[in-house]
């Protein structure tokens, strides 16, 4: 039998909720049909490049100032001074046989190399002066993924997104998931055509987002995310299939952990205030990571000036962080229970005890201590329970549906999905950054 494809049928009012239903019905919104987010064709974009010997731009999230965002990253900000939109590699004028035009003024981002920086292109496929020779010697092979993807692939650039890059960073946990949000087959080589696609849960259904691989950069660096590995980019491009469908990269600046993990999962996700917290919450949080649920934490302020203050022990409040493992060990003949994090900015951990150098070590079993202990400054890091309950404020694990856990006993599942508006005045009230009375009619719309 044929597959049959199903497309969306675009109408109004009732018509559309019942096109829409018999859609869902059929599968449409679902992973392995996800909908075509603006209406954007991944498979046909990527061919009809490949065919023209163009690389793509995405004229639906173009590489202009708008893109970056409405105020501190607006057209206008002294921030976005100096921001240039480039390529991490074209790979020579040649790829694959295909000859590719180049936009006059492309500029394109190269890694180490006998030159290294950045190569202007200038005309129609011609590099500017002595480039030209040089091209296929300058790259330094741009890869989409180095090794797999792990959490040392998220390093937090100059904006205010760590609540998403947490979630991206405990999503690389769970090889399942990470792969539903991030396709296979994608890369600089086999296919390169400019363009990747993401898929995201949106609104009750999974959406496949289509970018460019034009990213901000300033003085020759990402402005943004970027790896450890300089010549790795699918992290680079996520955030920016995620800024898409919020309109703009500001609109990532503040958030909570938990809207990441349910954008990339479609998964429910519960909060624990710390300094309430049940007295089994250590085996919640094991519990949670045996399955593959995603996990992240967070230090609350008082002010806005506590934001992202250090404290005395390298904790950075008003910071997302993910949750990364757990482990009981052996401490002088006492079992104590650990957890590890994850600062997504890459540096400044945790100095306390069980800490990367600290000499809680010294006096655990020698093959745990090489399996566990972190010895270089990434990130991430161990403390104890005691501490982690005495230090952060509020713990976030994500649920996953059914047909997300890796775990062997399943149990039934009932869910119940509403779809509605929220209205102005009636409904809806603001967001997390702008809150205005969102409290009084969220829990009116939500009776």
């Amino acid at each position: 039998m044929a597959e049959e494809i199903i497309t969306p049928v675009y109408c109004t009012g009732v018509s559309a909720q019942v096109q829409k239903l018999r859609a869902k019905e059929l599968g449409l919104g679902s992973h392995e049909n996800a909908i075509k987010y603006l209406g954007q064709n991944y498979e046909q974009l990527q061919t009809q490049c490949l065919q023209k010997g163009v690389l793509f731009r995405d004229e639906a999230f173009p590489p202009v100032p708008q893109s970056l965002g409405y105020k501190d990253l607006g057209p206008n900000s002294s921030k976005t001074y100096g921001i240039k939109w480039k390529r991490p590699t074209v790979r020579g004028a040649t790829r694959g046989g295909t000859q590719f035009t180049l936009d006059p003024g492309l500029q394109v981002l190269v890694g180490s190399g006998v030159w290294g920086g950045w190569v202007s292109v200038s005309g129609r496929g011609q590099p500017r002066d002595r480039t030209l020779g040089l091209l296929q010697e300058l790259f330094s092979n741009p890869q989409f993924i180095v090794d797999g993807a792990t959490r040392t692939d998220i390093c937090q650039g100059a904006l205010g997104d760590c609540w998403l890059l947490a979630a991206i960073a405990s999503l690389t946990l769970n090889d399942t998931l990470l792969h539903r949000v991030v396709p296979h087959g994608q890369s600089f080589q086999n296919g390169y055509a400019g363009i990747f696609h993401f898929q995201l849960w949106q609104f009750g259904e999974w959406v496949d987002v289509v970018v460019d691989d034009l990213l901000p950069t300033k003085d020759g660096k990402l402005l943004f995310v970027h790896s450890a590995q300089g010549n790795e980019f699918w992290s680079a491009l996520l955030e920016k299939a995620y800024a898409k469908v919020n309109g703009s990269y500001e609109a990532l600046s503040g958030g909570s952990t938990s809207e990441g993990f349910e954008d990339f999962t479609g998964g429910v996700t519960e909060w624990y205030e710390l300094r309430k917290a049940p007295s089994d919450l250590y085996q919640i949080i094991l519990k949670a990571l045996e399955r593959g649920s995603l996990l992240g934490c967070s230090i609350d302020i008082s002010s806005v000036l506590d934001m992202e203050a250090v404290t005395f022990k390298k904790l950075v409040k008003g910071h997302a962080y993910s949750v990364t493992g757990a482990k009981q060990v052996n401490y002088r003949g006492q079992m104590v229970n650990l957890i590890r994090m994850r600062n997504p900015w890459g540096e400044v951990e945790w100095t306390g005890a069980w800490s990367d150098s600290s000499s809680e070590w010294n006096n655990v079993d020698p093959y745990e201590r090489e399996q566990l202990r972190v010895k270089m400054e990434d990130g991430e890091f161990w403390m104890s329970f005691r501490d982690f309950l005495r230090e952060f404020t509020r713990l976030e694990i994500c649920n996953l549906t059914p047909d997300a856990l890796q775990s062997r006993r399943f149990r039934k599942w009932n869910t119940m999905l509403y779809e509605g508006t929220w209205r102005r005045g009636s409904t809806a009230g603001g967001c997390r950054n702008y809150p205005g009375d969102l409290t009084a009619w969220a829990q009116r719309a939500c009776r």
